[in-house]
């Protein structure tokens, strides 16, 4: 079959242009990624492959050749788009990625931009090797042909013209094969090509028309799945474009951790969309409503994983992480790395960081490879080149009763403002706003920043009331712990990179009972213990400052022996305050020692 197709591409009509054609575009398309991340790059030149008139075997060939080639180069064409993207050439693909139509053709993409470069260059390559060698091959048989009586004596034997019919189709071809070497020009387009464009574009505009729902359920759940990292199922989609409304009726997305359960389920979700920027691809929702969301709850069928599960970073040696204090420290960690992954996507560099002169900040190029090194290369892009609005922008987000299994009792009101995937274009920063109705747990979060936040991301949360006993079943070594019963609260207040954590969190226990080995027991009414949180956000560093939690018992013991003596003795005065301070004091110590 091949050997019959070469066969008619050296006797056949084909021209120089159908080669070349054929080579390059069939190279462009096999140094795409994936249809999603570049769609009008694919119907662009699958629409030229259709409508010039280039050879589709070549062109097949070539396109399964460089499709190989690509998957060997994927980070040179990474490198080359970061060259042509963040180089020279940046003012030209800002425009076009910020253009109407132009900006569905993925150029903000790094491997998309670099394997247009690629594959430029391979298909020009191959384009030029095989013109060489049809041109050859067709010369030869040209100085054969020039003697009739030769050629027509071989030529005309059946054990030549059978082999040659069953391998290549046939020697002879309607013109000599010297005309055929010295073509220089051919019919340029398949008028039957330009027909098949029209009448594709009219039966894909009636299958959307039709099967409008389906197609984007398809999309939406294949989205979701990459991001999600596990099954999403989805019931149905609703799109009324005329009014701008989409609603998604059944989402339930599996857990990574746990494919047996959801990390989230929404009976309903309302979109309402503004249309005026879709061209430019940008996509403009003014509020999203979710209904009946719950996370935690069981699945009726376990999902399975899609595609690589996050990477958090290692454990570094000598180094106090999760995985010292909490049982559940590989899960976290990979949760956290997904946290961090969406934080990340949602905070996106800036060519100013290439010259900043802070060794501790993250240049552009250290936080793409981070990213290449989570997403893969085919998922990174250029968003710092978006301007004027975002690519997706949600100006208020509400979920109110959310259910959580792991808090059971509790409904969760959650609220978003000014969400987007480009913060630094909004005015407004930014915020996610979690509150459960009994007040037990709030959380205040800005990500990335804006035009007028230039103060990066900021986190303030807080756990009030909680019972410390059910908490410190989740540590190592529970039993052990120190402190028992009472009350728990945490907070944590700063600014943050996700990369370089440096946070202070304050751990509160009130009317605890402090359990020291050979010291007994006593019950203390409130007591403090800091902690420092640095490193990444997705294997952070757990750090106690030297003597804290001692000097937090210390002072807590200290207090309710001198409220006690102060009761007992009735000293008021500042000098006898000092006085029993210092004897409270020294007895603790002997207690902590365990004389009695």
């Amino acid at each position: 079959m091949i050997a019959r197709k070469i066969g008619k591409l050296i006797r056949g009509n084909v021209a120089p242009f159908h080669i070349y054609s054929a080579c390059i575009l069939g190279a462009l398309i096999g140094f795409l990624p994936g249809f999603g991340e570049a769609p009008g790059l694919y119907l662009a030149f699958l629409s030229l492959l259709v409508v010039l008139n280039a050879n589709l075997f070549l062109a097949g060939v070539t396109l399964l050749v460089s499709g190989l080639l690509a998957l060997v180069l994927l980070p040179v064409s990474f490198h080359t788009g970061r060259m042509l993207l963040d180089g020279p050439a940046t003012g030209l693909f800002q425009t076009l990625i910020n253009a109407p139509v132009f900006a569905w053709f993925g150029f903000e993409n790094y491997v998309a931009t670099g394997g247009l470069l690629l594959g430029l260059i391979f298909g020009g390559g191959a384009g030029y090797g095989m013109v060489r060698f049809v041109r050859t091959i067709r010369r030869a048989l040209a100085q054969w042909e020039s003697r009739p009586e030769s050629f027509e004596k071989w030529t005309g034997k059946w054990y030549i013209k059978l082999p040659a019919w069953l391998l290549i189709g046939g020697i002879k071809g309607k013109a000599s094969y010297a005309e055929l070497a010295e073509m220089r020009k051919g019919k340029p387009f398949r008028t039957i090509g330009l027909a098949l464009v029209a009448v594709t574009v009219a039966f894909l505009a009636v299958l959307t028309l039709f099967f409008q729902d389906y197609i984007l359920t398809a999309q939406l759940r294949g989205g979701l799945e990459r991001l999600n990292g596990a099954t999403v199922d989805i019931d149905s989609t609703e799109l009324n474009l005329p009014a701008g409304v989409f609603r998604i009726h059944g989402l339930a997305m599996a857990d990574p951790e746990a494919l047996d359960t959801n990390v989230f389920q929404a009976g309903s979700i309302i979109l309402d969309i503004s249309t005026a920027s879709l061209l430019r691809k940008k996509f403009e929702l003014d509020s999203v409503v979710v209904e009946e969301g719950r996370s935690g709850s069981e699945r009726r069928i376990p999902g399975s994983l899609v595609g690589p599960a996050p990477r958090p970073a290692p454990p570094e040696p000598d180094v106090t992480g999760l995985e010292d204090y909490l049982a559940a420290a590989a899960m976290w960690k990979r949760r956290l790395s997904t946290a961090r992954q969406w934080i990340e996507r949602i905070s996106p560099p800036t060519p100013a960081d290439e010259a900043d002169p802070d060794p501790e900040r993250v240049t552009l190029a250290e936080r793409l490879h981070q990213r290449a090194d989570a997403l893969g290369y085919s998922s990174v892009r250029a968003d710092h080149l978006v301007t004027g609005k975002p690519r997706v922008t949600v100006r208020q987000f509400r979920a109110g009763g959310v259910e959580l299994a792991q808090l059971p009792g509790r409904l969760l009101d959650v609220e978003g403002r000014h969400l987007s995937t480009q913060p630094a274009l909004l005015e407004e920063a930014s915020e996610i706003s979690v509150r459960s109705r009994d007040e037990a747990i709030s959380l205040d979060l800005i990500m990335g920043t804006s035009a007028r936040e230039p103060s990066g991301n900021r986190i303030d949360f807080r756990l009030t009331g909680m019972d410390w006993d059910a908490i410190r079943s989740e540590l190592i070594a529970a039993e052990d712990f120190p402190l028992q019963g009472g009350r728990f609260d945490l907070e944590l207040i700063g600014s943050f990179e996700p990369a370089a954590l440096q946070l202070p969190l304050h751990a509160r226990f009130h009317q605890t009972t402090v359990v020291l080995p050979g010291a007994g027991t006593t019950q203390v009414d409130r007591l403090e213990v800091p902690i420092e949180l640095t490193g990444p956000m997705d294997n952070p560093r757990v750090r106690v400052p030297p003597d804290a939690l001692r000097d937090a018992l210390a002072g807590a013991g200290q207090q309710r022996l001198l409220d006690e003596a102060r009761g007992l003795l009735g000293g008021d005065d500042d000098s006898e305050s000092e006085d029993l301070r210092d004897r409270a004091g020294s007895l603790l110590e002997r207690m902590r020692s365990g004389d009695r």
